[in-house]
């Protein structure tokens, strides 16, 4: 009978297993919807020419980090040189170059989720470059072409730093009616937010520095979310939302939330077989700089960009362990998503 006691004295005082980096992400990467997920951990994820591209002199300037990463073998990382550069391919991109990424496009109707890890070099964030050819951080499309027609999601740095988004190859901002809350023009006479959430009424038109909204913290691991509701094409009935949350966040903090959002197809009539059915199925992380000469930036300054954990989901994707946040709400699907449709794990 003692020995019983302690038996069972010995299994009450195991602690729990934490679950480690690795764990969340592999569970992460295997839940009920994902359709794409890659680690950055073997060297199948950095093939040139079908996921790594060069920049515009045809030399590679990405590759894998071994050490700076969130979890696995490694992560993404851009080494952005000095000028004289590539000119606005500054330092290449990583995508589905030769195929999309996933099989199934995110459509008419269609609803998805996609979240990474991004890090920023504070040399990134104090370089010299001109914010109108600003950089791009992730942009999403059909097929292999970053950049053609209605298809085209991007998110690029604005002045002093503050994330801001496009679609429709920059036709269409992610901004809001100062009044009303929902999807407007930059020709809105009663003015526009570039932020939402806390920011909706400060980040505005000539209101973008620091002091007014949120800007990128530089050499901190961020987690982004994103989540697409597309309504019809030429409809201003699609919704977008972007949450960020940093390390020691007890929630995901608001940063876009878009209704009413007007989204396009590439061949148009979008009413039409063929507009209706163009979508989304292609990702590319980059820090291309449109319009950036070959001279521009600071002297003897090397900047870096790093990607870690990029998942894309039909269906809510799970907080990364260690950030302890609260999920954003899941969003209706207007079409069945579940299963794994391009993929799913790590890509090999």
């Amino acid at each position: 009978m003692q020995y019983l006691l302690l038996l069972g004295v010995l299994l009450w005082s195991v602690p729990a297993h934490a679950v480690t980096a690795d764990e969340d992400f592999a569970a992460r990467c295997t839940a009920a919807g994902v359709v794409k997920c890659v680690g950055f951990d073997v060297s199948g994820d950095f093939t040139h020419g079908t996921y790594l591209g060069p920049d515009s002199d045809g030399n590679y300037q990405a590759g894998q980090d071994t050490v700076d990463k969130t979890s696995g073998a490694g992560s993404l990382v851009f080494i952005i040189p000095p000028p004289p550069h590539a000119l606005a391919n500054i330092a290449g991109g990583w995508g589905g170059l030769t195929a999309p990424l996933w099989s199934r496009k995110f459509k008419e109707h269609d609803s998805w989720n996609v979240q990474f890890r991004i890090k920023i070099s504070a040399e990134m964030m104090n370089n010299t470059w001109d914010y109108q050819k600003a950089w791009k951080t992730f942009t999403m499309y059909m097929d292999t072409v970053p950049c053609f027609g209605g298809i085209g999601f991007a998110t690029h740095n604005y002045p002093h730093g503050i994330p801001t988004h496009y679609t429709a190859c920059g036709q269409n901002n992610l901004i809001t009616n100062t009044a009303t809350g929902n999807w407007t023009t930059t020709s809105d006479p009663q003015g526009y937010s570039y932020q939402q959430g806390q920011w909706a009424s400060t980040c505005r038109y000539n209101h973008t520095s620091a002091t007014w909204c949120w800007s990128w913290p530089a050499n901190t691991w961020i987690t982004f979310y994103y989540q697409f509701q597309v309504g019809t094409w030429d409809q201003s009935d699609s919704h977008i939302k972007v949450w960020f949350a940093l390390p020691g966040d007890t929630s995901y903090t608001l940063l876009n939330d878009v209704p009413n959002m007007f989204m396009t197809c590439r061949t148009h009539p979008c009413d039409q077989a063929q507009g209706q059915s163009e979508g989304y199925n292609n990702i590319q992380v980059t820090p291309y700089m449109t319009g950036l000469g070959r001279d521009e930036g600071r002297a003897d300054v090397t900047s870096k960009l790093w990607y870690d954990e990029l998942i894309v989901s039909t269906a809510e994707i799970a907080v990364p362990v260690g950030t302890t946040v609260t999920p954003p709400p899941a969003i209706p699907r207007f079409r069945g998503g579940g299963g794994k449709g391009g993929g799913g794990g790590r890509t090999q």
